[in-house]
């Protein structure tokens, strides 16, 4: 069987409206995301301990904003402007909900960490299925997106691995775990989500919420139990099932 493939905008005007609908939603959840990881970066810059760290997320939250533009190119060639995002303040177009927005919402240094080791691996998890999108011109984007990303993993993964190397460090890390692990598993979206269903049919993603949430998770785990760090079960203190 034949994978779906759609060229460009001219095509994608000729598809039905299920695609179109699923394809854009994923495309403006994406470019909000990317800009809420701008205003993340920049938040802990403050609380950045060393100069080579403040530089760093200075560093980060330029790729963000790098991305959310190369995303928004996509859509402004299908007529969709995105530059309402750019303003601060409450907007009934916004895509994230509070629960999500609270996983940013990091007070310490090894917490900015930990985040950046779990959420933007699960976002980067996300972002690679969108590379195989049905969609070529939001498929060739993602590659760029991909190696930026995982730099950011790669980061966390050092700060919490620095942290984890003292027992108080370890301690710290733990209970930061326990927040930080069930919003994470929250980002996938609920389990029986139709608007994942449409999206994994038109070729737009590789696996349905619940698969991508057990994916994530049983690499997560061995990453965190090498570093001493033990997660709490998956159905513990959920929002989205």
């Amino acid at each position: 069987m034949l994978k779906l493939m759609v060229r460009d905008a001219e095509q994608l005007a000729t598809m039905d409206a299920e695609y179109r609908d699923a394809l854009t939603h994923q495309m403006l959840a994406h470019c909000e995301g990317e800009l809420v990881g701008v205003k993340d970066y920049l938040d802990v810059m403050v609380i950045a301990p060393t100069a080579e760290e403040k530089k760093y997320c200075l560093e980060g939250a330029r790729d963000e904003m790098h991305h959310y533009i190369v995303s928004a190119k996509v859509l402004d060639e299908i007529g969709i402007d995105t530059c309402y995002m750019l303003e601060e303040g409450p907007d009934d177009r916004r895509f994230y909900p509070q629960e999500v927005l609270n996983l940013k919402t990091t007070l310490t240094c090894p917490e900015r960490g930990l985040t950046s080791f779990l959420a933007e691996r699960a976002a980067l998890d996300i972002i690679e299925e969108m590379a195989e999108s049905s969609y070529e011109p939001w498929a060739a984007v993602m590659p760029g997106i991909i190696a930026e990303e995982s730099t950011h993993v790669a980061h966390g993964r050092r700060i919490t691995a620095q942290f984890c190397g003292t027992a108080e460090g370890l301690r710290e890390m733990q209970s930061a775990l326990e927040r930080i692990w069930p919003q994470t598993l929250d980002m996938f979206g609920a389990s029986d989500s139709r608007r994942s269903a449409v999206a994994l049919r038109c070729g737009l993603r590789q696996r349905t919420n619940e698969e991508a949430r057990r994916h994530f998770s049983k690499r997560a785990r061995v990453m965190l139990q090498e570093l001493g760090l033990i997660p709490p079960a998956d159905d513990r203190n959920r929002k989205f099932h």
